[in-house]
Parts: structure tokens; C-alpha cells; sequence
């Protein structure tokens, strides 16, 4: 049998190895939440420089899609202002009134195809 001094002891050492157990496992806890505080601070900036990423390729994007815009529109205008201009030229050349050697060189060839015409008609009539 134990003295009841020894049995204080034990109690003591009982208890204080149920304390230091407890704090030990505290210790324990407070390590993986401190780990789970790092791994969500990683994961956490990787998102910040996704998300940046993102914007970057988006703000490239957008400058693209306006000077893309820009050219097209540039490149639409002056189509629009060449084929205008080549309308304008067409209905010139329509209105026109002819030259004199146009003039006369259409003369020339009616009254040519005339003399063949009469020449033909006299050569079959004989």
C-alpha cells in the first residue's frame, strides 16, 4: 500500500501529466492551424496574381480589339471613299460627250460599212 503522501504525489504527477498532455496537444493544433494559415496565404497569392494575370491579358485584349477597330474603320472609310470616287469617275465617263476624232473616226467607219454594204449589193446584182 501507498502512504497518503505518495498518493498526493501520484495525484500531482497525474495531474500535472494530464496539464502538460493537453498543452502538448494545444501545441499540436495550433501548428496545423498555423499550417493551414500558410497553405491558404500561398493559395491565396497565387489567386491575386491570377487574377492580375488576367487582367493583363485582358487590358492586351482590349487594346487590340480598339486598334483592330481603329484599322477596320480607317480601312472601311477609305474603301468607301475609293469606291465613291471610282462611281464619280464611272458617271464622268458616262456623261461625256464624245471627242472630235471619236467623232470623226465613227463617221468614217459608218460611211465604210456603207460603201461595203452598196459594194456587195452590186456585186450581187451583176
Amino acid at each position: 500500500m501507498t502512504t497518503p503522501g505518495e498518493d498526493e504525489a501520484y495525484a500531482r504527477g497525474m495531474a500535472a501529466g494530464t496539464v502538460e498532455e493537453r498543452l502538448r496537444e494545444y501545441g499540436r493544433h495550433f501548428d496545423r492551424i498555423n499550417g493551414s494559415i500558410d497553405h491558404n496565404t500561398e493559395v491565396l497569392n497565387e489567386l491575386v496574381l491570377a487574377v492580375q494575370q488576367l487582367r493583363d491579358r485582358q487590358i492586351a485584349s482590349d487594346e487590340t480589339r480598339i486598334t483592330t477597330a481603329a484599322a477596320l474603320r480607317d480601312n472601311t472609310v477609305s474603301t468607301a471613299s475609293a469606291l465613291k470616287d471610282a462611281e464619280q469617275a464611272r458617271r464622268e465617263r458616262s456623261t461625256q460627250a464624245w471627242t472630235p476624232l471619236a467623232r470623226l473616226l465613227a463617221v468614217l467607219g459608218g460611211l465604210a460599212a456603207v460603201a461595203a454594204v452598196v459594194g456587195l449589193i452590186v456585186a450581187i446584182a451583176k
